[in-house]
């Protein structure tokens, strides 16, 4: 994940609960929204296409035994 803001890298504390909400539909779109406190932060998802195959079958082992 990248910051699409950089600045918005400080706006966390340290230990900070983070929450992530629609992980898949951002993972697919390459852009998720961080929710630390009041604070909503969009980040940059970069992956390849087998990276995001892999992610969204759950993990290597769920992407080879789709794969038989």
């Amino acid at each position: 994940m990248v910051f699409e803001n950089p600045d918005d890298y400080n706006e966390i504390a340290e230990m900070s609960d983070l929450t992530i909400n629609g992980c898949v539909d951002g993972v697919k779109n390459g852009r998720l929204v961080l929710e630390a406190e009041d604070k909503k932060i969009p980040v940059l998802i970069e992956l390849t296409d087998k990276e995001l195959e892999v992610l969204l079958a759950g993990g290597k082992i769920n992407f080879i035994k789709n794969m038989q």
